[in-house]
């Protein structure tokens, strides 16, 4: 029998793009195709994208294969296939763009499974750079300055143009716009708690 193939037409190959949540193309098995598998590989980094745990990781088991939900259309031996990677129940890719960062370079890999379990060797490759919005911050960590005043510093976020920074204590309220990964809380009570989150940004909105 012969092994499924398939070939992604959106987003283009080689291209800088600022969303993924819909990936589409299509196939060809004589079968008929009935699944599609993706991987995904920071190729700046050479870390690989864990969509089980949200996180990127070094393995020697790569390509690192998962399930993603996928949309067919047209006739099972030569269908249409739509993934909506933007969704919570998208398998490997669920929140993959919250984890991209820009001006990195990736590299996503696809096979797909026709319904006599036949996969496709090798997979389809697409190479793609990204420009959206900026990672997730991390490392949050507050320093009491006297009685009334907190700084809040946090690690550096690549493709950030700032920080909004928001109070999260009782009520989330919007506090400043920094551009450096620090900000400065005055005018607080003494012995009442504090607490802040922040976003990254830049042109394509927050992270």
């Amino acid at each position: 029998l012969e092994a499924p193939f398939l070939t992604v037409i959106s987003p283009v190959e080689g291209s800088t793009i600022t969303e993924v949540n819909m990936i589409s193309g299509t196939a060809l098995d004589n079968t008929g195709v009935g699944s599609i598998y993706a991987a995904v590989e920071n190729v700046t980094t050479g870390l690989w994208w864990n969509g089980e745990g949200g996180l990127w990781i070094s393995t020697a088991n790569t390509p690192l294969f998962g399930y993603v939900k996928t949309v067919f259309s047209g006739p099972p031996d030569a269908p249409s296939w739509n993934i909506n990677s933007g969704g919570s129940d998208a398998g490997i890719l669920s929140m993959l763009a919250q984890r991209l960062v820009s001006g990195n370079a990736y590299r996503l890999y696809f096979r797909a499974e026709d319904f006599t379990s036949n996969l496709q060797s090798p997979p389809t490759a697409l190479n793609f750079r990204w420009g959206g919005i900026p990672g997730l911050a991390s490392g949050l960590s507050g320093q009491v300055l006297g009685t009334s005043y907190i700084t809040w510093t946090w690690q550096a976020v690549p493709g950030a143009d700032g920080y909004a920074v928001y109070s999260n204590t009782f009520t989330f309220v919007f506090l400043s716009s920094v551009t450096a990964p620090s900000f400065t809380r005055g005018g607080l009570e003494p012995n009442s708690p504090s607490a802040v989150c922040v976003a990254a940004y830049n042109t394509y909105g927050e992270g």
